[in-house]
């Protein structure tokens, strides 16, 4: 069992680097689609960007800070 373990970590460590940041996506991600239904249509995929967008500068701060 902790070999397989081990070899699903290692797989999922070739798409996952930076976890906080994954994190932020799926977190902005499920309260973008909770608000979507509420949000004007011409108005979703900018915001979409534009939360995309920092956690990306935020993510890329805080590993010029490291």
């Amino acid at each position: 069992m902790s070999r397989l373990r081990g070899m699903l970590s290692r797989a999922l460590a070739l798409f996952v680097d930076d976890w906080p940041t994954t994190v932020a996506i799926l977190a902005w991600l499920l309260a973008f689609a909770a608000a979507m239904p509420r949000l004007p249509h011409a108005a979703a995929g900018p915001l979409l960007a534009c939360g995309l967008a920092i956690i990306l500068v935020a993510s890329v701060a805080a590993r010029a800070r490291r």
